[in-house]
This record gives structure tokens, sequence and C-alpha cells, in this order.
């Protein structure tokens, strides 16, 4: 609610799996009665979305599926089916974070892979670490997904996030 009330952005909610099952129906109306847009949940397997999708639905949420470099053709099919909020382009292997290097080329391949079964919006997220990565990831998808970077400017300057994210945008 703070974000939406200081941002006119979709706000989707990120969290894992287990904890949101747990009490599934009661956690996705939430996100809904607080104006999420949708949900992100990193180590959701297909199987696992088709259980939470149509709960999801019902709440009126999109889903976001997770492709990484390594997801095969058939694969890629699955995710996008349960799909409707867009693709989260897994930029590199490891853990989230802030990378130093992203090599954005081998990605475009990928985002074709899945806009030929859905035309979906494709962003690009893990390691995006300032302004032009950002553009670097737009050249080759339809976004940039920024959340290491902007949870350590509001860390550094809690009293003062707001510019500390507008900062960031800017470069």
């Amino acid at each position: 609610e703070i974000i939406k009330k200081d941002f006119d952005i979709p706000v989707f909610a990120m969290g894992y799996y287990n904890p949101i099952f747990a009490n599934l129906e009661n956690n996705i109306r939430m996100l809904s009665e607080v104006g999420c847009e949708g949900i992100i949940i990193p180590d959701i397997n297909v199987e696992e979305m088709r259980i939470i999708k149509p709960i999801v639905r019902k709440n009126k949420l999109k889903m976001v599926g997770f492709v990484a470099p390594n997801t095969g053709n058939f694969r890629i099919r699955q995710i996008v089916r349960y799909t409707d909020g867009f693709i989260y382009l897994v930029s590199s292997y490891g853990t989230t974070g802030i990378r130093d290097r992203i090599d954005f080329s081998h990605l475009s391949g990928i985002v074709n892979q899945v806009k030929k079964v859905k035309d979906i919006p494709v962003a690009i997220g893990f390691g995006i670490r300032d302004a032009k990565m950002i553009d670097e990831a737009k050249k080759v998808s339809d976004g940039a997904i920024v959340g290491s970077a902007i949870i350590k400017a509001i860390i550094d300057n809690p009293k003062n996030y707001l510019d500390s994210i507008s900062k960031f945008f800017r470069g």
C-alpha cells in the first residue's frame, strides 16, 4: 500500500512458495485487496503453477513465470501457458543480487523463444545494478527488473528513499 501511494506503477508481490501455499487462498486474497497487480514466486514449478493459477485468477491477479538461460523449449511452453503477467527472464545463474556484468546478447534468443509461444512481456532480472544495465536489458526485452539495487538504495538512505531510487534510475 505504501509503494502504491508513492508510485503510479503496477506492484507485483514477491514471495516463496511454501509460506504462500501454507495459507494459499487467504494470502492471494490479501494481495488482491491491497492492490497488487500480480504475484512473483521464484521457486514455483509448473506443476505448482497449475495448482494455484485458478486461485490467482479468481482474485484478479496475474501470475509471473520464470525462465532461465538453460530452460528448454518444452518447459518454456509449459511456463508460458500459466503466465499472464510477464515472463521474468533470469539474466544469469546463481542467486539474486547486483552483478558487475551481464551478457545480454545471449538473452535475446530466449526472449524470441518465449514470444513464439505467446505474445507476453519478457523482463530481464537478477543483477541489474544501474540505469545503463536497464537500457541494455530493454534493447533485447520488454523491460528490466530491479530488486537488490533498489533495496540497497533504500537501506543506504531510509529517510529519503525516494531520492535514492530516483537517482538510481537517472544514473
